[in-house]
């Protein structure tokens, strides 16, 4: 894997959803090169998904915040899928936790998939409906 970067395809057009994706970018970039040599140090990578999972928290919750106050149809749905990959990535902190063996390829693949699939269907189509409504006022 090379180092990814946060390309306009990932703009959803509202920037603290914009910066919050930026964020994950950063941390799926440090994971990788605390874990790409043989003598990593599993312990970064512990600390670097514990903060994740407190990023992801606030994270959700802006996002939640934002979606509350347009009255966002959606909410419930969308409040489901943050419910879901919390979960995963607690059970990834679970696993890097108890020493279960290597999980960085498992972890990348998470985060990937996150970045690539939340943002791209989900927050857009939140998006969408507050520029559509001119609710959003927080352009990128």
């Amino acid at each position: 894997m090379n180092e990814i970067k946060q390309t306009e395809l990932y703009n959803v057009a509202i920037r603290q959803f914009n910066e919050g994706h930026q964020q994950l970018v950063q941390v799926i970039n440090t994971l990788y090169l605390e874990s790409r040599d043989s003598n990593y140090d599993r312990m970064a990578q512990k600390l670097i998904v514990s903060l994740l999972a407190k990023f992801a928290r606030k994270h959700f919750d802006a996002e939640e915040g934002f979606m509350k106050r347009i009255k966002y149809p959606d909410l419930d749905k969308h409040q489901q899928s943050h419910r879901v990959i919390y979960t995963q990535l607690l059970d990834l902190e679970s696993r890097l936790q108890q020493d279960t063996g290597p999980v960085a390829d498992h972890a990348f693949q998470f985060l990937l998939n996150w970045r690539d699939e939340h943002p791209l269907t989900e927050d857009k189509l939140c998006a969408e409906y507050a520029l559509k409504f001119s609710v959003c006022g927080y352009g990128t």
